[in-house]
């Protein structure tokens, strides 16, 4: 399976969840970060449907933009059936969070 979703606590770190929640309250990255672009998931890695609609996804940057930096491989991902998804590997595997 390319993503599980049985998350524990030690699965996905608080930095991630607390950028999470930040982004679903107020639909935008937090200051300083990258995040909002729309994610292909051209691989299909995650699902493309649910209930016959078709699944549009946005990805996030788990940490701030730091200038001349690379922004490292954490990524969250949120779709608008109001799933959201985290990876440590830049979208090689993926962690359902919700």
């Amino acid at each position: 399976d390319k993503f599980t979703n049985n998350v524990t606590n030690n699965d996905v770190p608080s930095q991630a969840l607390s950028t999470l929640q930040y982004v679903l309250q107020n639909d935008r990255a937090p200051e300083g970060y990258v995040g909002g672009r729309k994610f292909y998931n051209r691989e299909k890695q995650l699902p493309l449907s649910h209930n016959s609609q078709v699944i549009s996804y946005r990805e996030w940057d788990v940490w701030p933009k730091e200038k001349g930096k690379n922004r490292g491989p954490e990524r969250l991902i949120t779709g608008d059936n109001k799933t959201a998804y985290y990876t440590n590997n830049h979208f090689k595997t993926f962690i359902q969070i919700q």
